[in-house]
């Protein structure tokens, strides 16, 4: 199941991108959980993406659902960019498949306005990166990269910077703090690209609820919540990413 969304007269209108989306973001685990329904999803999502010719922009690890979903996208002969920071790779969890490429000195500011209502364009921070200067380690014979950075912060920045669209798989600490960091963004115009959870056997179910009493309490505007996109499987969920509208209420 998913949030009700409403589509509201104020709401502009959104162009073809939607259904040209390049690029997605997934956050996810670093450990594959419990239950093999969370890999079997990752799985499924990576297969999707790569079917529909997007690409996959992730945490750059080998380990748990990120390992999963990179795998599967690779497997299926689609694109995937990576960021990790510089400790993780030195734990040794770079993800071997990808090319590696050393920032000397990355730069990133604050968030930008983007999307329809905006004028930021993935495809030129991609092309800028391309025109950095980098070590390089590995090839990767997709053109599948892993783009090594200093902070977390870094990491987080460069793969909202490359993202149409931000997708949450089950997963903990991390991953609700990513999502929720891409969710306040939309909520602020910073971008208007959709967010969404792959509620996996129900794993966001309370995380949903909790939500909704966080509209009930006041917090939160309905509209905005009604942007989060819920869905069971990943056919549905970039089902609805392709006819997705930003919300244009004030926070």
């Amino acid at each position: 199941s998913r949030l009700h969304i409403r589509v509201r007269s104020r709401a502009p209108v959104v162009s073809s991108l939607r259904l040209q989306m390049k690029r997605l973001c997934v956050f996810c685990g670093s450990s594959k959980g419990k239950s093999a329904a969370f890999s079997a999803a990752a799985r499924a999502l990576g297969e999707e993406l790569a079917a529909r010719n997007i690409e996959l922009v992730f945490g750059g690890s080998h380990v748990g659902l990120m390992g999963v979903v990179a795998d599967a996208v690779l497997a299926n002969g689609g694109r995937v960019t990576g960021v990790l920071p510089r400790f993780m790779d030195d734990k040794e969890l770079a993800h071997p498949k990808l090319t590696k490429r050393l920032f000397e000195n990355p730069r990133f500011g604050v968030p930008r306005l983007r999307g329809p209502a905006g004028s930021h364009d993935p495809d030129r921070v991609n092309a800028g990166l391309q025109t950095q200067t980098f070590a390089t380690q590995g090839t990767s014979q997709t053109g599948s990269k892993l783009h090594i950075v200093e902070t977390m912060h870094e990491r987080k920045q460069l793969m909202a910077e490359l993202a149409e669209g931000f997708i949450a798989l089950p997963g903990g600490f991390g991953t609700l703090e990513e999502i929720f960091e891409a969710l306040t963004w939309q909520q602020l115009h910073l971008h208007a690209y959709p967010c969404g959870l792959l509620n996996v056997d129900g794993y966001f179910d309370s995380l949903i609820e909790f939500l909704r009493g966080t509209v009930a309490s006041g917090f939160v505007r309905a509209g905005h919540l009604d942007k989060v996109v819920v869905a069971a499987s990943p056919t549905e969920l970039l089902d609805h990413f392709a006819r997705f509208q930003p919300e244009t209420t004030e926070k």
